[in-house]
């Protein structure tokens, strides 16, 4: 009984060993392929610079992506979920004027 319980197990590690070896050929594959396509290493495009930079009354400069009216009054959107108060504006500059 104890003999065939250990080819059992045996021939389930060879199994998984095999089906790892598998996987690791396929990702080599995929690492592979990647690697030799004309589009890797091509630089990826800049985002447009915004059109507005905002600074804070913590002496922040931060871009606004967008303006919003809230119902405590009008709101810049800078990005990571954040939105900064119009009453907390310091200073709102447009950039195109730093030309």
């Amino acid at each position: 009984m104890a003999i065939a319980v250990a080819i059992m197990v045996r021939a389930d590690v060879n199994a998984r060993s095999a089906a790892s070896a598998a996987q690791f050929e396929a990702r080599a594959a995929v690492t592979a392929a990647i690697l030799s396509s004309p589009e890797y290493g091509r630089p990826v495009a800049a985002p447009p610079p915004p059109n507005y930079m905002l600074r804070t009354n913590n002496d922040e400069w931060l871009p606004v992506l967008a303006f919003k009216l809230t119902a405590n009054g009008l709101a810049a959107d800078v990005g990571n979920n954040r939105v900064v108060l119009s009453q907390n504006f310091q200073a709102l500059i447009p950039t195109n004027s730093w030309q």
